[in-house]
């Protein structure tokens, strides 16, 4: 990933190197990664209530938000867009508070699908007798760890490689579950999906849930400066590959699963392995557990990659004279190191944890894409949410919403793990304040020039 080394008083020209199939191939493990550890949204719910969220949060979350950051990233086309755009229609300082909580919420984030990896290697494979013995969580989270080390050591190859990487990936990750959702066509028996009990509903972890694993669509704009030509087109037929996969990879292993086994107490990260070693034998298990390790890694890369960009981007702006040819790839190894410590964590704490302190941000850019065509109508859009206001609006009431409904869910005290949650959210935001207070922290750099500047002089017409 090649982001250039600023120049005082010059805008750096964006490096476009992703056509449609590298956006899909990396947005791929952003949006789905092929379904592995979804076995997690059967345990907390029954049938009915979990297909219709599997139908209802791609059409009415993900294509929203997919077209509200299409029409923002192509507008102010810019490495970590949110970043960008909040700055523009804000000020610098919440600008920069944005891009502290998205690199927050994004190494958590990514730190849950090594320990996804490792559930699916370790407890699934026979090598703990008691999987919540310490000496398994143990090797678990080395197990983890030794998957994070080596997907940074790829990593500092640079873009090319992790896009070719990333296509190798997706194609490994993939074919286990079209296998499994192919050979369980025959199993499939509706009258299963129509239950409305049996499963006691857990509404945390399944609404933490299924945004996690829907989530992806708010990266499309983190590369958009490195998007190519024409904007629109790679935009537009990115989003309506992914959207198709990510339904294709989340709805059609459950309702295999639904058909071939109703007992929820069975289902944990990697009984869709187990579901569909029924079908073709033991060998599909093994095929199952590679496809896993190889899509959560994908995840964890394609996560990473909008953390480090994220955390590039604050960087420039608040020490551009500090940069260096090898920032980079020491952001890169930071962000690495970091992720090594948080896999030793439970995942299910790091998926709820990471989507209340990615609230703050998603609310700032439902924020920034009212404001900016209320501020900026002139502005030249390649790709435009169609429909004037009314669309616009009718598509963002259901996103806003289900943001707004997850955050008080982390924050109700009669939830699990509400202690933890809050803490870890009231210490990022009391951090996150200290720092501002640093001087060098108020200084005004480069973001307020360039991306405010266009912003006053519309104000000023």
């Amino acid at each position: 990933m090649e982001l250039g080394v600023p120049v005082a008083d010059e805008k750096p020209v964006p490096v476009r190197n992703l056509g449609v199939w590298g956006m899909v191939f990396i947005g791929f493990f952003w949006v789905s990664g092929g379904g592995y550890g979804n076995e997690t949204l059967i345990g907390n719910g029954p049938p009915v209530l979990v297909i219709a969220l599997c139908l209802a949060i791609p059409l009415l979350y993900c294509l929203p938000i997919s077209f509200m950051v299409a029409e923002l990233s192509t507008a102010i086309s810019a490495d970590s867009g949110p970043t960008v755009w909040a700055t523009r229609v804000t000020n610098y300082t919440i600008g920069m508070h944005n891009a502290y909580w998205s690199v927050l919420a994004w190494i958590v984030d990514s730190a849950a699908y090594p320990v996804v990896a490792a559930e699916y290697v370790v407890s699934r494979s026979g090598a703990c007798t008691d999987p919540n013995s310490s000496s398994c969580l143990l090797l678990k989270s080395g197990v983890a760890s030794t998957m994070v080390f080596i997907v940074t050591v790829l990593k500092l190859c640079g873009l090319d490689f992790i896009v070719k990487f990333s296509t190798l990936l997706a194609v490994g990750a993939l074919l286990p579950p079209i296998a499994f959702m192919l050979g369980g066509l025959d199993e499939l028996k509706p009258g299963n999906w129509e239950a409305t009990s049996g499963t006691p509903v857990n509404l945390l972890p399944l609404v933490s849930w299924m945004l996690w694993i829907n989530s992806g669509f708010f990266g499309v704009g983190a590369l958009a400066g490195q998007v190519k030509e024409p904007v629109r087109t790679t935009f537009l037929l990115s989003t309506v590959m992914l959207a198709l996969i990510t339904v294709a990879c989340i709805l059609l292993p459950i309702l295999v699963s639904y058909s071939m086994d109703t007992d929820p107490n069975h289902y944990s990260p990697g009984y869709f392995g187990t579901l569909s070693s029924r079908i073709y034998g033991n060998w599909m298990f093994q095929c199952y557990q590679v496809g896993a390790v190889l899509s959560n890694v994908g995840l964890y890369n394609a996560q990473m990659i909008q953390s480090e960009v994220a955390a590039m981007y604050v960087f420039k702006e608040l020490f551009p004279d500090k940069v260096r040819s090898w920032t980079e790839k020491a952001i890169v190894v930071v962000c690495g190191i970091i992720t090594m410590g948080l896999v030793w964590l439970p995942y299910d704490l790091l998926v709820q944890s990471s989507m209340l302190l990615f609230a703050p941000p998603s609310l700032l850019i439902f924020f920034s894409f009212f404001a900016l065509r209320v501020r900026e109508p002139h502005l030249p859009r390649p790709f435009k949410v169609p429909g004037g206001w009314p669309v616009a609006i009718t598509v963002s009431v259901f996103p806003v919403m289900l943001t707004l409904y997850n955050l008080g869910l982390n924050m109700d005290p009669w939830q699990d793990g509400f202690e933890i949650r809050v803490s870890v959210f009231v210490g990022m935001l009391a951090l996150g304040i200290a720092l501002q207070m640093i001087p060098c922290m108020n200084q005004r750099c480069r973001a307020d020039k360039e991306y405010l500047q266009p912003l006053i002089q519309n104000t000023d017409d």
